[in-house]
């Protein structure tokens, strides 16, 4: 499955395009994230139950430096951020690159599209940066618009 079809199966549209964008929204105002896995990411003890991963969202030292020219990308972020700080429902898929390389394409040809993490909330650092508490995976399918509980 590709990218463009998760997002058209499961209610899904981007913030601008699928090459540009690495948020989408669903009509119902769900959140859809596009994160990479990282080192020392795992969760081992957190106030918050249920939380199994912290992955950055959004690293403010970029952001600084590339807002004009990924202007897209940057603008469905942080508007994926703040739905999901009022409380919107938001998934992330996670994709996960050999080694520490990151760039056009690398995103969809490591992820795995059969499984999404539920967010918990956001945690912001006072540098700036921004993370998400996921937790633990669910099968894409738990995700569809009208899927209940018992379809996981």
């Amino acid at each position: 499955m590709s990218v463009t079809e998760l997002l058209k199966s499961n209610g899904f549209r981007s913030h601008g395009t699928v090459t540009n964008s690495w948020d989408a929204f669903r009509e119902d105002g769900t959140v859809l994230m596009q994160l990479w896995t990282g080192p020392d990411q795992r969760i081992h003890n957190h106030a918050i139950e249920g939380a199994y991963l912290r992955v950055r969202c959004l690293d403010a030292l970029r952001h600084s430096e590339n807002a004009q020219r990924q202007a897209v990308g940057y603008a469905g972020r942080l508007r994926a951020i703040k739905a999901l700080e009022e409380k919107t429902t938001g998934y992330a898929a996670l994709s996960s690159p050999p080694g520490d390389k990151h760039g056009p394409g690398l995103w969809a040809k490591h992820a795995n599209l059969s499984r999404v993490y539920p967010v918990l909330a956001t945690e912001h650092e006072p540098n700036g940066d921004v993370f998400v508490i996921l937790g633990k995976p669910l099968a894409i399918e738990s995700i569809k618009l009208g899927a209940t509980s018992s379809d996981a």
